[in-house]
């Protein structure tokens, strides 16, 4: 975690725990603890039948409610869990910020775990909608330990899914609690749930290229579920028109959807193509997308932050603060023989005047892509 990266410190008092957070604004809810968590952990205070023996705080953020529990448990054992390789940084932070231990861990939901646990807890992602949910709950299930619970809370335009998933005779509800914008909800369950069929794919788009369309499979948890975005564009254009053929390797940087890859894949097969991004949804989808068109050559690394070299670093900016850009391209221009840097037209001339370069300039409307 760079210092650029940290934007931000919480103070927040609940339950008689004084707790500091450090937080980025890239990350959900920089600016204050989110009112979904607050109604989640005044929910566990209501339930006294909760074991908090070993704890699973799934999608963990900055790291709020496993903090939390270990400060007011000290004996629990607690793992927390989050895709976004930066909130798994910012709660080992925190962590030792609130001199507590605790475990800490990238995940995509439930596939980087193999334990049981007494209580699982976990503020719902509402982008995956009624079959996300079914499918949290399922997973949910086989790995609580017998008796155990899953305490999470939904925004209120789920409650209509979350009544039909409880006609279940398998789910019990030891607790519920509804409010203006939030329900609570306390899970049991009689035997493990049948796994529901769910892909975080749940839209395409056809991507053309001359007299090619290639099939892209999206997710609406990501941005360009339906569409390219110009920066996309303009950095694609780029690409191909400059005939970056001599370019063997090449890094793309918080890939996306995976159209940036598979457009500057084809026209000449790479030695290799590294996706790099802090989200692991983002590699997923990726890595599925370079497979559907016949893509093999790549590799997944698990930062937006990537460390390695090459020929080419390819980097669509879109909301990175300018002076974390500043500071990682520092390493990036002495790692890489050529880098394309699209962005916002404003962003990018800051970044330009800063380095005090003036490269050809590819604009589009309140865009513009750069090869520096």
């Amino acid at each position: 975690m760079l210092p650029s990266q940290i934007h931000k410190r919480i103070n927040f008092n609940f339950d008689k725990q004084k707790l500091i957070f450090d937080t980025s604004q890239e990350l959900f809810s920089f600016a204050k603890v989110d009112d979904g968590t607050k109604e989640l952990l005044n929910s566990l205070r209501k339930d006294s039948n909760l074991n908090y023996e070993k704890v699973l705080d799934l999608g963990c953020g900055y790291g709020v409610i496993g903090i939390f529990l270990k400060k007011k448990f000290e004996n629990s054992e607690i793992l927390c869990t989050d895709r976004d390789s930066l909130a798994v940084e910012f709660t080992q932070h925190n962590a030792k910020l609130n001199n507590v231990s605790i475990d800490v861990k990238s995940s995509l939901d439930f596939q980087e775990i193999k334990d049981k646990f007494s209580l699982i807890i976990t503020n719902f992602p509402a982008k995956l909608e009624k079959n996300g949910l079914e499918y949290f709950i399922a997973k949910s299930s086989e790995h609580l330990e017998k008796d155990g619970t899953l305490a999470m809370v939904i925004v209120k335009e789920l409650e209509d899914s979350m009544d039909e998933i409880l006609k279940n005779e398998n789910i019990l509800a030891s607790f519920k609690e509804k409010s203006k914008n939030y329900s609570v909800f306390h899970l049991k369950f009689k035997e493990k749930i049948e796994d529901t069929k769910f892909s975080y794919s749940d839209g395409e788009l056809d991507l053309e290229l001359g007299e090619n369309i290639y099939p892209i499979h999206t997710t609406s948890a990501l941005r360009e579920f339906d569409t390219p975005h110009f920066i996309t564009e303009l950095i694609i254009e780029k690409v191909l028109n400059e005939k970056f053929n001599r370019y063997k390797q090449i890094t793309v940087i918080n890939p996306n959807q995976g159209i940036i890859p598979v457009a500057v894949a084809h026209p000449c097969l790479r030695d290799k193509i590294v996706l790099a991004s802090r989200d692991l949804l983002q590699l997923k989808i990726s890595s599925e997308n370079l497979k559907l068109n016949a893509i093999g050559y790549f590799e997944e690394m698990n930062s937006d932050f990537p460390q390695n070299k090459g020929d080419l670093l390819i980097w669509g900016l879109h909301e990175e603060n300018h002076k974390e850009v500043l500071e990682k391209l520092g390493i990036y221009r002495k790692n890489f023989k050529k880098i394309i840097l699209g962005g916002r037209l404003q962003v990018v001339n800051r970044i330009l005047q800063v380095l005090k370069l003036e490269p050809k300039k590819e604009i589009r409307g309140k865009y513009c892509v750069v090869e520096i």
